[in-house]
């Protein structure tokens, strides 16, 4: 299974809301604060990076482990595939690094606000 642009939208826009949308009800069930619950859905959507980028790690494993058997049987290895996997792999990655820190930061604010308002209070 190849993971491209279209599955990546639609795996976060779809199979991720619906999750999601529980997630959040269990934890405002559970008296978990808005904070928490911010917080469970972020992690969420990074597993499922997290699970992409695993799911790449092995396609490009598979396919340098076919390439390292076509030249040792004396035939050209597919370079092109190879790359591109490499490619997706390195975007990927660095969307998942994106996310975290704007995940960080988001919550880093939310907590810094919460202070203040406890502050005044």
């Amino acid at each position: 299974m190849s993971i491209g642009m279209g599955d990546y939208a639609y795996s976060y826009v779809e199979n991720t809301r619906m999750e999601n949308i529980s997630t959040a009800k269990l934890v405002a069930k559970s008296g978990g604060s808005y904070l928490v619950a911010i917080a469970v859905l972020l992690g969420a959507v990074a597993d499922k990076m997290a699970d992409n980028l695993l799911e790449l790690g092995k396609q490009l494993g598979e396919k340098q482990e076919d390439n390292a058997r076509t030249l040792k049987a004396g035939g050209i290895p597919d370079k092109v595939s190879e790359n591109h996997l490499t490619g997706l792999l390195t975007a990927q990655g660095q969307l998942m690094n994106t996310f975290m820190q704007a995940m960080n930061t988001a919550l880093k604010s939310v907590g810094e606000g919460n202070t203040a308002v406890a502050r005044k209070q």
